[in-house]
């Protein structure tokens, strides 16, 4: 996940749908300084805080954390930091990822 394209995005959302950060912050359940800390880069995004934002939006966690271009195409995005030690490593996070694709394909077509 790119921590600055999902901040983006929410920063977009509220914008576009005409909500303040202490508004997210009250969903949130968490304090006006923690929200501005994390839109602001200065703390990280926790994945249950994406999921909560996920479903305070209504945006799905995939566009939610997608570049634009991922966006258009719509496929999970990830980062890697580092590399693997072993071919056999590399081969189970490839089919790690495939896995992931489906799942948010098949739960993409559910809710639709």
């Amino acid at each position: 996940m790119n921590n600055q394209t999902t901040i983006a995005n929410i920063q977009a959302w509220l914008l576009a749908h005409e909500r303040s950060q202490k508004w997210l912050a009250e969903k949130l359940v968490i304090t006006p300084a923690l929200i501005s800390q994390i839109l602001n880069g200065k703390r990280k995004l926790q994945t249950q805080q994406l999921i909560k934002i996920s479903k305070i939006t209504g945006v799905p966690l995939a566009e939610l954390t997608a570049s634009p271009q991922v966006k258009a195409e719509h496929q999970p995005q990830y980062e890697l930091r580092g590399h693997f030690s072993k071919p056999k490593a590399q081969h189970d996070f490839e089919q790690l990822l495939w896995d992931i694709e489906r799942y948010v394909d098949l739960k993409e077509s559910i809710h639709d």
